[in-house]
């Protein structure tokens, strides 16, 4: 025991020793910090202000546990908007997520009602239709465990379109 106590007495006292420890520490507790509290990078695609082209862009989340939060968090977040200027936003300011559920591979997820708004706002009668598909198709990519997912406004169902079955799912062959 003594033996030790000479060695750390002797090690702290050159001022290199004390900086490699401090940087390794340092290090650690970097590397603890990014495997515990990761972000994942999610994808996000909105049209142009005149919605003939779409922007992607880029975020990285909070990790969070549970399929049901990871897809909650993505639309909350689609529902921010874009960060480019140049771009729209899919619905309009205010809308939120009411419920997120998933089961067996089919996401559902329930919009405030004014998701609804989004058609009067936009340029044609079809914007309404156009962002629910921009949605489904972002869940899609960024969620590749699901088969299917029904968005719905307000508890009601908008659209039951057929760009709702992902692509690459069993469903879709049929």
């Amino acid at each position: 025991m003594r033996a030790v106590m000479v060695f750390f007495r002797s090690a702290f006292t050159n001022a290199s020793v004390v900086f490699a420890v401090l940087l390794g520490g340092l290090f650690l507790f970097a590397l603890t910090d990014y495997i515990f509290s990761a972000r994942v990078s999610r994808s996000f695609v909105f049209p142009d202000m005149n919605g003939k082209h779409s922007s992607i862009e880029y975020r990285y989340l909070p990790r969070t546990r549970g399929l049901e939060n990871q897809i909650e968090q993505y639309v909350a977040e689609a529902l921010l908007g874009p960060v480019s200027v140049n771009s729209s936003s899919l619905f309009v300011k205010g809308t939120r997520v009411l419920s997120v559920l998933a089961r067996e591979g089919v996401a559902y997820i329930d919009l405030s009602e004014d998701a609804a708004l989004s058609a009067q706002s936009g340029s044609s009668a079809t914007f309404l239709r156009d962002s629910l598909a921009e949605l489904v198709a972002g869940i899609g990519r960024n969620f590749p465990s699901l088969k299917r997912v029904s968005v719905f406004i307000g508890g009601y169902e908008p659209y039951a379109f057929a760009n709702s079955v992902l692509p690459g799912s069993e469903s879709d062959a049929k």
